[in-house]
């Protein structure tokens, strides 16, 4: 039963055509905000990667990245620590809206849910241990049928002790409101 909350993100599980590709993208050195693996992004009009929040059309999901510190050291990391000094910084996203990813809601649902829509939830910063995201998927207000939203759930992960009526259910979503593609509304 998954009765906890511990949201992961958007997490890959798969694509229709069983490939998915990351495509690299870079982020402004003066970007001062931590990005975590997992979390929705946008791309902005210079070319470069932002964290989304909940309403935002979504570009894709960043899966991590590539930098020099300010002391000329490589590294390579799932999170973009917002740090100032970075330079040759490369970010790693999804942008493939037919990409299946599995995410957790914040409440029970039912199975009519399944082709409904909803929004990330209210976004809080990830772990810097892990470099995972926090964000989950905002359940407790659906779309509902002729409407649009940023995810749309396709499916309950199915894992042992995980059902769409638990509290915390593990969903199966695609990115509804992407850049690369147009929205479609709930079913």
């Amino acid at each position: 039963m998954s009765a906890t909350a511990a949201p992961f993100g958007l997490r890959p599980v798969y694509h229709p055509s069983g490939n998915t590709r990351e495509v690299e993208y870079s982020i402004d050195a003066a970007y001062t905000t931590s990005i975590f693996k997992g979390d929705p992004v946008l791309l902005n009009t210079n070319g470069t990667i932002t964290r989304s929040a909940a309403g935002n059309t979504l570009h894709g999901v960043f899966m991590g990245c590539e930098y020099l510190d300010s002391t000329g050291k490589p590294n390579y990391s799932n999170f973009w620590p917002g740090t100032a000094s970075c330079t040759e910084i490369k970010a790693w996203v999804i942008t493939d809206a037919e990409t299946v990813f599995e995410i957790q809601g914040v409440s029970a649902l039912t199975q009519a849910a399944i082709g409904d829509e909803c929004d990330i939830s209210t976004y809080a910063a990830g772990s810097t241990s892990t470099g995972l995201s926090i964000v989950s998927a905002a359940t407790g207000s659906l779309a509902g049928a002729g409407a649009s939203a940023q995810l749309r759930i396709v499916g309950v992960a199915p894992y042992p002790d995980n059902a769409i009526t638990d509290t915390y259910p593990i969903l199966r979503v695609t990115i509804n409101e992407s850049a690369n593609r147009a929205a479609t509304n709930a079913v």
